[in-house]
């Protein structure tokens, strides 16, 4: 597998180095977990916050999305300009626009910190109190 990786990527195959999992190293980890901590069970977010913070890095990317110059990065296809296309994309995607996210959600009268009102209205506390501690997911 490595091999044909290597030739698939071009990289040369003297590069190739094995490596190996320490089952010792591992074992020793778990056996320093809390009792009530499944390794198996590593989901140690609220999903409710884990979902809105999901969705505040979607909006963030489609927002760095619609800031691509597309007829430059047309033209930089046109003319096989892998570079110059690759630093529009990175430059796009390294701009901050929480900012504008802010503004946007003022202006709409919408929260300025969704996960902040989250918490702030404790509404994790009052779906407990609604279902109990303990529920299953169903999925969509």
């Amino acid at each position: 597998f490595g091999l044909a990786l290597a030739l698939a990527l071009g990289v040369d195959p003297r590069f190739l180095m094995q490596g190996h999992e320490d089952a010792f190293y591992y074992l020793w980890k778990e056996r320093r977990l809390p009792v009530n901590v499944d390794p198996f069970e590593s989901n140690l977010k609220d999903p409710l916050e884990d979902l809105l913070q999901s969705l505040e890095a979607i909006r963030l990317a489609y927002a760095q999305a619609l800031i691509i110059d597309r007829e430059a990065l047309e033209a930089a296809r046109q003319h096989n300009d892998v570079t110059m296309a690759q630093e529009m994309l990175q430059q796009a995607f390294r701009t901050d626009v929480r900012p504008l996210l802010r503004e946007a959600r003022l202006r709409s009268g919408a929260a300025l910190d969704p996960l902040q009102l989250f918490r702030e209205l404790g509404v994790r506390k009052q779906l407990i109190r609604d279902r109990g501690a303990i529920t299953v997911a169903t999925g969509l």
